[in-house]
């Protein structure tokens, strides 16, 4: 328990290595985000994205709970860098907001419509 008090809060408009690793660790999850260290809106959906997977309260904010989730999550693929994975999975289905309108939940449960609701789609 100890660890989790030394994550950073992370939220819209933080910039900065600290949000790069927050992406990174969002694209191990399917957040799909390229890892610039800016803290905008691709973020925000991507830390949604993460807390309604995590079963976690929806706020768009990276608290130090959704970090010790985030961090004990696998890697997609040891020989292929998760940043990598990200890149060609955003590439190939146009980003997490296209991916789950279309495809992955094309009729959204209870849990997803707080989530658009919360991106503001």
């Amino acid at each position: 328990m100890d660890n989790i008090m030394t994550f950073p809060t992370l939220k819209r408009g933080d910039n900065g290595k600290e949000v790069k690793k927050l992406q990174t660790e969002l694209n191990k999850v399917g957040a799909m985000l390229a890892p610039d260290g800016d803290f905008g809106p691709a973020t925000r959906r991507g830390v949604l994205f993460a807390q309604d997977v995590a079963g976690h309260e929806l706020t768009g904010i990276a608290k130090p709970l959704l970090w010790s989730w985030l961090l004990a999550a696998p890697k997609p693929y040891e020989k292929l860098h998760t940043n990598g994975v990200a890149f060609i999975t955003r590439e190939e289905t146009g980003g997490l907001q296209y991916y789950d309108m279309v495809t992955r939940w094309p009729q959204l449960s209870r849990s997803f419509e707080r989530y658009y609701h919360w991106c503001g789609v």
